[in-house]
């Protein structure tokens, strides 16, 4: 009899730690996905701040196209963390490519515009407005 309950302990015991063994590795499995997810998260809330700033830097090339259509690019926003390129000029339409970057996450738009100047009035029509994925 004390052979039997002695076997049957065992048994109990070896099942018991293959079941904690595999709640174990579920749990640590599951865990593992969810950091995976946290971080695929902030991947994409940095991508899209980075493409928010180039955006934003965009709209200051557009405004500063506006005031001076010979402008010729080539700086830094004033305020973001964004750079704009060289403005290329060809007759009244204007080419310019602006990238914005946010914790190395790094964003372009290239933009083209015309410029229509009617009764002493300009305004810009956006021929092209692409957001680049580097």
């Amino acid at each position: 009899m004390l052979r039997v309950n002695r076997q049957k302990g065992n048994i109990a015991l070896i099942t018991s730690l293959i079941i904690s063994a595999v709640f174990i590795l579920l749990f640590a499995g599951m865990f593992r996905l969810a950091v995976g997810g946290m971080e695929r998260i902030s991947d994409k809330e940095n991508s899209q701040k980075a493409i928010s700033l180039a955006t934003t830097c965009a709209e200051y090339t557009l405004t500063q196209l506006r005031e001076e259509p010979n402008y010729t690019g080539e700086e830094s926003h004033p305020s973001e963390n964004c750079t704009i390129g060289a403005v290329k000029m060809r007759a009244d339409e204007r080419h310019f490519v602006v990238g914005g970057d946010y914790s190395g996450y790094v964003k372009r738009v290239s933009v083209e515009v015309k410029i229509v100047e009617e009764g002493g009035e300009r305004t810009l029509e956006i021929l092209k407005w692409e957001p680049d994925d580097y």
